[in-house]
């Protein structure tokens, strides 16, 4: 077996789609399966990674890697013949997605999606002005025809699932949860994370993880936090991530006059965010437009109590007053009462944290995922004809 990887980023990149990839490639190789990642190069620089075929793109947002492709059918169809592709696993629904259909029906391989992004959610942060029901609708329908296409869709949790059926999938869906090497995330050092970063050994630190992006509610958590500030203003909030709201985010803080509880750790390597997850007591979420929620699988892991807004797969993840908390009320101000209360609550934050971090190690551990992962492309590549299987 030989996976064709289709992506708009991959490394240096950093975001959840990227992650899964690399640890899905990661588990991959420990298989002895093969995988080869085709993705954009950007600033057109390649990377000379031998699993990794990059084909020329105009970068529009460097920071968080949205691409234009340009022409890459040449450059990807002599490299599915010369590497014997055998499996297409495609990460997004439009040009690259819509290329991997055309490779299907040239080499009759079979093609697996992975259904990461509510566009329509993500559409309507940056189109406003456009009516969300025929916006909604819209982008649905070209989902659904993709996917209809596809020989196979993976879910990260059943309510993804029942949400794809009745749109109106008729292509087989597998529940397919991303893992992360739960190890590793339970292994950050606080001491040092903190000394880096320049937080007190005995401050309190709510921490963020993600896009600092309009679509992530993220000005829903700094308005719960200007609530908790007023309230226990020792209480320090770590926001880490790139992204486009940052200078608005630290303008926002600078107004309200908690500038100084606010910090930024936007340039973190993915190799010290284990550390980042350490720096904290407790962890916040308020995004309402995810499919899985991996920075809230990543904290429980690193053992961390997970406060969330609720959302679409929130109530997949965390059980509420046994895993971690949701709040119910889509309201900043009885947000930070949730979280104020938990800080003030040693005995019942360490209750939920330890939970959360049992239920990660035991449901999304990578090695679960990946063998999860491999059957879905098994059933699909016996879906393809036994002719084009002894070409390849």
């Amino acid at each position: 077996m030989h996976v064709g990887v289709f992506t708009y980023y991959y490394y240096p990149i950093i975001n959840g789609v990227v992650i899964t990839i690399g640890d899905w490639k990661s588990q991959a190789k420990q298989s002895g399966v093969d995988m080869t990642v085709f993705t954009s190069q950007a600033d057109w620089k390649k990377s000379n990674q031998p699993d990794v075929v990059e084909y020329p793109a105009i970068p529009l947002y460097k920071k968080i890697g949205i691409t234009i492709p340009m022409f890459p059918e040449t450059t990807i169809e002599n490299e599915i013949r010369r590497r014997h592709i055998t499996l297409f696993h495609v990460h997004h629904p439009f040009y690259i997605g819509k290329l991997a259909l055309k490779m299907k029906k040239k080499f009759h391989i079979p093609v697996v999606f992975t259904y990461h992004t509510r566009y329509s959610d993500y559409f309507r942060s940056y189109l406003p002005w456009v009516s969300g029901t025929a916006l909604s609708h819209f982008v649905t329908k070209i989902m659904v025809n993709f996917i209809n296409k596809c020989d196979a869709v993976t879910a990260a949790n059943e309510t993804l699932k029942q949400e794809l059926l009745q749109g109106g999938v008729r292509t087989p869906i597998f529940v397919v949860p991303p893992g992360i090497d739960t190890v590793e995330f339970a292994s950050g050092n606080r001491r040092v994370a903190r000394q880096r970063l320049g937080i007190d050994k005995d401050d309190m630190v709510l921490l963020y993880v993600g896009r600092l992006a309009r679509e992530k509610n993220i000005y829903f958590l700094v308005r719960a936090f200007s609530y908790i500030h007023k309230k226990a203003p020792k209480i320090k909030l770590l926001l880490a991530g790139n992204g486009l709201e940052e200078t608005k985010l630290k303008e926002y803080a600078r107004k309200h006059k908690f500038a100084n509880n606010v910090l930024f750790a936007t340039n973190e390597n993915i190799k010290t965010i284990p550390d980042i997850y350490a720096v904290a007591d407790s962890f916040v979420y308020a995004s309402q437009t995810e499919t899985y929620g991996r920075v809230i699988v990543e904290a429980m892991a690193a053992g961390l109590c997970v406060i969330a807004l609720k959302g679409p797969s929130i109530i997949d993840l965390l059980q509420d007053g046994v895993t971690g908390r949701i709040v119910f009320k889509h309201s900043p101000k009885v947000f930070a009462q949730r979280v104020l209360e938990l800080m003030s609550d040693r005995e019942k934050r360490l209750f939920l944290a330890s939970n959360g971090q049992k239920e990660a190690r035991q449901k999304y551990d990578s090695k679960v995922s990946w063998s999860q992962l491999m059957d879905v492309y098994k059933i699909s590549e016996m879906s393809r004809p036994e002719t084009n299987r002894t070409k390849t």
